[in-house]
């Protein structure tokens, strides 16, 4: 079975990893005295560890489903474990298949559609490229439409696409 964190050989560098078996049987079989491995005592701080770990298991486990049914089953019987362990409301390890995408201001007592949620992933960043049929600024302009900051790293820009870029930019800061 293959395993979901490490490669069959261990490379050489910096670990900062709680052992699993696995791993401690990889160590194990590396030269003595080439490895540096410490107990874990009572106080020390795992928590970052550990949720990585069990952040990683789990996006594994719901990527590997195809259906939004089955991703949301797995997600749930997780929550369900975690639940077991400590006290959370009920009603928030009770997933539904609806995905909450924006919610309005009130003005004048109706809800205004001002906010369009932006083409990516609020969650998850990516790399936006002009590929076929993408504009980079089309999709700039659905990001920024619904940010409350910009943070914008480019490279190898041109002034013809700063120039573009430039109205969007004041847009957000004079709103």
């Amino acid at each position: 079975m293959p395993s979901f964190r490490r490669p069959a050989q261990l490379a050489t560098g910096v670990y900062d990893e709680v052992l699993s078996e696995r791993l401690s049987r990889q160590v194990s079989a590396l030269q003595p005295g080439q490895a540096d491995v410490r107990e874990l005592r009572d106080d020390s701080e795992v928590d970052e560890q550990l949720v990585t770990l069990v952040r990683d298991a789990a996006r594994i486990a719901i990527g590997s489903q195809k259906r939004s049914s089955d991703k949301l089953a797995v997600a749930t019987r997780l929550l369900e474990q975690l639940g077991r362990d400590a006290a959370f409301d009920p009603d928030e390890l009770r997933l539904l298949p609806r995905l909450l995408r924006r919610i309005d201001p009130i003005v004048h007592g109706e809800a205004s559609d001002a906010s369009t949620p932006p083409r990516g992933s609020l969650l998850a960043s990516g790399l936006i490229t002009n590929a076929q049929g993408e504009s980079v600024l089309d999709h700039l302009a659905s990001e920024f439409a619904s940010a409350d900051r910009i943070d914008l790293l480019c490279s190898f820009i041109k002034l013809s696409g700063l120039d573009r870029v430039k109205p969007l930019i004041e847009r957000h800061r004079a709103r």
